[in-house]
């Protein structure tokens, strides 16, 4: 693994194919494997047995993995910088190291997420177009904030100065990415079909139970328009199989995919990021940042004096003031 002082030499790095990102990111996740079983494999146990045991009990089981992925997602990332820890440390103590990063990392990766989302709301305000290429373009903040050790509006200039040239390079391979995935999983679904089953059984709603004539009658969408009496319904199984693939592989494998990503934009344009560029580049960031937080407003106040009059005057017409 590459240190995070990593210098940028931007002119004359090739640029590696997808099949070459995909390929070094397998070869990343294959080195690392137990120790992403050991962080990961909890997480995978806590959710199936949310999945298979009902009531209260499931469900507490169910919402803890989420909760500790707010803190295993960073820690993971930092474990990722650190070179996974030395080898000589017990897996417990560097589990216990990632929780602490993790601990550590919360908050300035909650504050770039609130910084981040309103960046891309102004961009989105902008006919859509400049939020997406937004959120791709500064989706690499975390990485800056855990690995350069830069925070809060810095930490997006950075990733903006590192990406913003980059976007169809991003782009393809996150897209192949999520593609992939999808297919991996909608394959392990197909194990477990989904069920198909009365609304009336699964909501418990009595109003909902039809007869036996109505189900099978073939006119029964033409007359109701598109209420069916029925609805598929996943299986456990499916559930838990896609809990411990979402865990095992794609959650780990997603995330050293992006940092491979990080690790080529910050080679090739890390030169880029002078004092004098990145300050530059800060003031645009704060620029997107107040125009999420004033845009919206302005654009909820003008709704409100267009359609707030017309409701007022439809009130006047029926009640005498």
């Amino acid at each position: 693994m590459e240190q995070n002082n990593l210098s940028a030499s931007s002119e004359g790095l090739a640029t590696p194919k997808i099949s070459e990102s995909f390929k070094s990111t397998y070869q990343a996740y294959k080195e690392s494997f137990g120790f992403i079983g050991f962080v990961y494999l909890p997480l995978a146990i806590l959710s199936v047995l949310g999945i298979f045991i009902p009531g209260v009990v499931g469900a507490v089981l169910l919402a803890v993995p989420g909760i500790l992925s707010a803190l295993v997602t960073p820690g993971f990332i930092s474990a990722v910088s650190k070179d996974f820890y030395p080898e000589a440390v017990s897996p417990y103590e560097k589990l216990k190291m990632l929780y602490k990063d993790g601990l550590k990392y919360i908050v300035p990766v909650v504050w770039i997420g609130i910084l981040t989302g309103l960046c891309v709301i102004f961009g989105v305000m902008l006919f859509v177009v400049p939020g997406i290429w937004l959120s791709f373009i500064l989706g690499y903040s975390i990485y800056v904030l855990i690995f350069d050790n830069k925070k809060g509006v810095e930490a997006l200039a950075y990733s903006y100065i590192y990406a913003r040239n980059n976007f169809w390079f991003i782009f393809k391979r996150l897209i192949l990415l999520g593609v992939a995935l999808s297919v991996i999983g909608g394959i392990i679904s197909g194990i477990f079909p989904p069920e198909k089953k009365l609304i009336s059984e699964i909501s418990g709603d009595k109003s909902l139970v039809v007869s036996e004539e109505v189900k099978d009658n073939r006119y029964y969408k033409v007359i109701f328009g598109n209420e069916d009496p029925y609805t598929l319904v996943r299986q456990p199984g499916d559930e838990a199989l896609s809990a411990i693939f979402n865990n095992i592989f794609a959650v780990p494998f997603s995330m050293l995919f992006a940092i491979e990503i990080f690790k080529f934009l910050k080679k090739k344009n890390g030169a880029l990021a002078t004092e004098e560029e990145v300050k530059k580049t800060k003031k645009k960031i704060k620029v997107f940042i107040w125009g999420g937080i004033f845009l919206p407003i302005a654009v909820l106040a003008g709704l409100a004096a267009i359609f707030g009059g017309t409701a007022i005057s439809a009130l006047r017409e029926l009640l005498p003031l």
